[in-house]
């Protein structure tokens, strides 16, 4: 299968459907199913470590299409306000869909799009509406002991 680490923050707004594109300065022809790995470390918010899954995948989606940048993509990209739409030309945008969240898995991250040892059937996805219902990946994931605070 095939998998993409993501700093630990976008990759929980892509597990809870707020993020519905990747933003990379490379473009893949690559289309299908694709594990969400949060990053083993993040580069930011290094107090919200006890809040955040850090190094497993914690989510699978649809890759159905890469494309450039474009400011009407904005809004799936889950952008902050302060960056400029001209520092982001010539990125490209994997479009994601059926995106669900995963029993969290412990993965290994690497640069790019890259294969693990698992299959879609070795994957269990959790029975949650994350969009409609955040709290309650959240709440999975403290009484499953994969953080150990709700308090954000």
């Amino acid at each position: 299968m095939k998998a993409i680490s993501i700093h630990t923050l976008f990759a929980t707004a892509i597990a809870l459907q707020y993020k519905l594109a990747e933003m990379r300065s490379w473009r893949t022809s690559y289309r299908g199913d694709i594990l969400i790995c949060a990053s083993k470390t993040d580069y930011k918010d290094k107090e919200l470590k006890d809040n955040y899954i850090f190094g497993h995948a914690i989510a699978i989606a649809t890759i159905i299409d890469c494309v450039k940048y474009q400011k009407e993509l904005r809004p799936i990209c889950f952008l902050d306000d302060e960056i400029d739409d001209k520092d982001l030309e010539g990125q490209y945008c994997f479009i994601l869909d059926n995106i669900k969240a995963i029993k969290p898995i412990p993965i290994k991250g690497q640069q790019r799009i890259f294969n693990v040892p698992l299959e879609k059937k070795d994957l269990e996805i959790l029975d949650i509406d994350t969009y409609e219902d955040p709290d309650a990946l959240f709440q999975y994931w403290y009484d499953n002991h994969y953080i150990k605070d709700l308090e954000l």
